[in-house]
């Protein structure tokens, strides 16, 4: 592998080549801080919980609080918030969503229309809590 160097302006001072790689899957996001010079082991990283398996917990908590369900913002993978989801719905949660979130459970609005989710344009209708 070709050895890439940074110079800092004016120094003409070599820095360490860093690369930080992460890697978010159903169930963790692993961080790799990889600094040249360091065994791969010495490197900093860390292993978290994926944001799917998060915001499905937070689903999961919010089924069991309220009746109904909006989601907002963007698509995140499927996987364990897709389950919740589905979840939710099949106990007789309402779910509303905007388009781009409601893509997390199926690339086909028609397809997430028909699994009972609501698809608003933008923001809970009025009076929704």
């Amino acid at each position: 592998m070709e050895r890439v160097r940074r110079f800092q302006a004016g120094e003409g001072k070599a820095e360490p080549t860093r690369i930080l790689a992460v890697d978010i899957g159903a169930g963790t996001a692993d961080i790799l801080l990889f600094e040249e010079g360091l065994e791969p082991e010495n490197c900093p990283r860390m292993v978290l919980p994926s944001p799917t398996v998060v915001l499905a917990r937070k689903v999961r908590e919010a089924a069991r609080r309220s009746p109904a369900l909006f989601l907002r913002g963007w698509t995140v993978g499927g996987g364990p918030l897709s389950r919740a989801i589905r979840e939710a719905l099949a106990g007789g949660t309402r779910v509303l969503a905007e388009s781009r979130a409601a893509l997390t459970l199926r690339n086909n609005l028609e397809e997430v229309r028909s699994l009972g989710v609501e698809l608003v344009e933008e923001g809970p209708p009025p009076g929704f809590q």
